[in-house]
């Protein structure tokens, strides 16, 4: 019984981790989506180029 609950607290903390990270993730990409609105002057495929290396 004890081994149950401690692998379903440790699933439920891997669950949270990850949502945090996917949280921080799209927070990124809204703060680049925003600086590309802002400086036009970059080129469009920038987030490509990152995304490629």
């Amino acid at each position: 019984m004890i081994n149950i609950q401690r692998e379903n607290d440790a699933s439920s903390q891997s669950l949270r981790v990850i949502q945090k990270n996917l949280q921080n993730f799209l927070g990124l990409g809204v703060a680049f989506g925003f600086e590309r609105e802002q400086s036009s002057f970059l080129p469009q495929e920038g987030i490509a180029g990152l995304a490629g290396h």
